[in-house]
């Protein structure tokens, strides 16, 4: 009996070992902020002390609670060591409406190494001058009406840009993504009403700029090239491997519906310049319809340039595209 109470004890002790505690609490920032984990948590203008700041996980590096504040980070590097178990570089809580986080013009700050390099929970959260690199996320906007210009994002793993919100979508202009490794330089998730300009979006590991059951964007003067599997996908597939083809998830997931895709002044592009570097230029799947796709041109993707898997291209509208190659069965419907 007594090895039994013994081992029953060292259970229990293990299990609350391997329970997570309580969040820890975090200290006010101090203005100019000189290390992290720490909050802001009144309102004001904000600044970094020194070349940058290094984060000691778990947890966040800076965390901004309240309206009425601007951050500048200038040209410093917010980073995390190690890496591995970091949380978010600069995250802007749900409470923070209208935030501002800027870097310098033309010398941008760096947040690199966490999990999430910018999360912003709150609405009208404006980003500027920013780079999120070598991040599983870059950057994560779950709040609506967000602006951002002037965003770099490098190397993640994941998702280069990930807009998760059914709120109005953000305004994002003159946004570049590169080699994101995991799903999609830029995905949108359940959006509506987002506007994306000068967009640049090339070799991620799945998808440039993937549409998951959003509706009513615009996308406007892109170029999306060597991405895997498409420029541009307006449909449900994780993986990219059955583009064009209606989506078959349990539960269904919505479709993208009323989309805009076009160009202002100078065309826009999907162009490969070969298989594996990008399969399709511009993807709709079978079920989404009622979008517009205007004024894009496209070439030497592995597959074809433009898809579309609904009959006739059912309620889609192509029209002044330049496409040199597109699948037979809306070799009618789209011009």
């Amino acid at each position: 009996m007594r090895w039994r109470v013994r081992a029953l004890a060292a259970l229990l002790a293990a299990m609350a070992a391997a329970t997570p505690g309580p969040a820890r609490a975090m200290n006010a920032c101090a203005n100019p902020i000189t290390a992290c984990p720490c909050a802001i948590k009144s309102a004001g203008d904000y600044t970094i002390s020194g070349p940058g700041l290094i984060a000691t996980p778990p947890g966040d590096c800076i965390r901004v609670t309240v309206p009425g504040v601007t951050l500048d980070l200038a040209s410093t590097i917010i980073s995390s060591s190690p890496s591995a178990t970091a949380s978010v570089g600069v995250h802007v809580l749900v409470g923070a409406v209208g935030a501002v986080i800027e870097g310098a013009l033309n010398a941008p700050a760096t947040i690199t190494g966490f999990t999430t390099g910018i999360e912003v929970d709150a609405p009208s959260v404006t980003l500027e001058n920013l780079v999120a690199q070598s991040n599983n996320i870059g950057i994560q906007i779950n709040a609506g009406a967000a602006y951002g210009s002037a965003l770099a994002v490098r190397d993640s793993l994941r998702t280069g840009i990930l807009i998760n919100s059914p709120h109005p979508g953000p305004y994002l202009s003159g946004v570049s993504v590169d080699s994101t490794l995991g799903f999609a330089g830029i995905e949108l998730n359940g959006v509506q009403g987002a506007f994306l300009t000068n967009v640049t979006v090339t070799a991620s590991n799945t998808y440039g700029v993937w549409l998951r059951a959003s509706s009513r964007n615009v996308i406007a003067n892109f170029a999306v090239s060597q991405n895997t599997n498409g420029g541009i996908y307006l449909g449900c597939f994780r993986s990219g491997g059955l583009l064009g083809k209606r989506c078959d998830t349990i539960p269904p997931t919505p479709p993208s519906n009323g989309n805009i895709l076009t160009s202002v002044g100078d065309p826009s592009t999907a162009d490969g310049p070969a298989q594996p570097d990008q399969a399709y230029g511009v993807a709709i799947a079978d079920g989404n319809v009622g979008n517009r796709i205007v004024g894009v041109e496209g070439s030497g993707n592995g597959r074809f340039d433009a898809i579309d898997g609904n009959p006739n291209c059912a309620t889609n509208l192509w029209t002044a595209n330049q496409f040199a190659t597109v699948n037979p069965a809306a070799a009618g419907c789209i011009h």
